[in-house]
């Protein structure tokens, strides 16, 4: 499936979240194996953070970013459009019940829109 990387990267980080939680064992596989597919997506735009970053005469250290105060706002810039680039996730939209993903939140569920349809 065709989405924006930045909806990608969001997803991983709710997923990623999501581990901690109790979840039936299916669901909790079939976020597994989705959490999975977007990881190359995440590696890759890790690459492109990175030497933007590098590129600007900054770096990313510990999650962070340290940049000349005069290359932020390019630096926001390029990133914008990095985000907004389409990549192919390997999987097709997965179909979960919400009554299987506990606690919930209205930001959750709408990272993890474009690649689960929630049903009642």
């Amino acid at each position: 499936m065709k989405v924006k990387q930045g909806q990608a990267v969001l997803a991983f980080g709710v997923l990623n979240l999501m581990g901690k939680r109790q979840l039936n064992t299916g669901t909790a596989f079939r976020l597994f194996k989705l959490k999975k597919k977007l990881d190359d997506v995440v590696e890759f735009q890790i690459e492109q953070e990175n030497s933007l970053a590098e590129s600007l005469g900054g770096k990313i250290e510990n999650g962070r970013l340290i940049l000349p105060d005069d290359k932020k706002a390019e630096y926001a810039e390029k990133h914008k459009a990095i985000a907004e680039a389409e990549c192919e996730v390997d999987s097709e939209r997965i179909s979960l019940p919400l009554r299987e993903i506990p606690f919930s939140t209205i930001e959750e569920i709408e990272a993890l829109d474009p690649f689960i349809e929630f049903t009642e």
